[in-house]
């Protein structure tokens, strides 16, 4: 019994911390969502801040954190799919994550309370990743903090690449037509779609628009 008991949880340890192709981990998977849950509640801090507090006190409300934080039965949902682009560091494999919806619950209830806070989050988000089969999580681009990958792209000469990475979550079409460096930063001209737009990236990585 003690032998199969220790068999199962082997197996669970495994399955739970190595990648298969095109699928984070389960660990991985839980930082991800935790990182966008993060990201949602600072990004929205000013709104809930208003609504739900008066004079540095919570208001009189009913649900006033039911409806900010996810109930304990309700799960952000993703998919994947493995990305055409590649990391510097070959042992990441970069991931497309996207959300198809905002959070499913499994009680009506929670889903109603929730929907107040979650009904101004667009449920279609995209997002990029890179893992590794030691369970590392690299936050790329999208709507969560990100890792500081700049580097990474210059001293492989990828800095065409880490311009596409940082457009993905946002344009479907994006073509990198020209890349200067002049004055301690990269002038970058670029296609999205059929419109042309020049992006300046400082030396950090920090994009910003002409």
């Amino acid at each position: 019994m003690n032998r199969f008991l220790l068999l199962f949880e082997l197996l669970f340890f495994i399955l739970g911390s190595v990648n298969v192709r095109g699928q984070p981990s389960r660990s991985q998977e839980d930082e991800l969502r935790n990182n966008i849950l993060l990201y949602r509640l600072l990004e929205y801090k000013h709104t809930i801040k208003y609504r739900y507090f008066e004079n540095d006190y919570l208001k009189a409300r009913v649900h006033p954190f039911s409806e900010v934080l996810p109930p304990s039965d309700c799960v952000l949902q993703l998919r994947y799919r493995a990305s055409e682009f590649k990391f510097p560091d070959t042992s990441y494999q970069i991931l497309e994550a996207y959300t198809e919806s905002n959070y499913k619950c499994d009680t009506f209830y929670n889903l109603t309370v929730f929907s107040e806070y979650t009904k101004d989050i667009n449920p279609a988000e995209r997002y990029l990743i890179a893992v590794n089969s030691n369970g590392d999580i690299r936050y790329l681009s999208g709507k969560f903090y990100k890792h500081a990958i700049f580097l990474d792209f210059v001293k492989s000469g990828a800095i065409k690449e880490y311009v596409q990475v940082m457009l993905f979550p946002y344009f479907t079409d994006v073509r990198v037509l020209e890349i200067k460096y002049s004055r301690n930063r990269y002038k970058c001209s670029v296609m999205l779609g059929h419109k042309k737009r020049t992006i300046l990236i400082d030396n950090s990585g920090i994009c910003k628009w002409e």
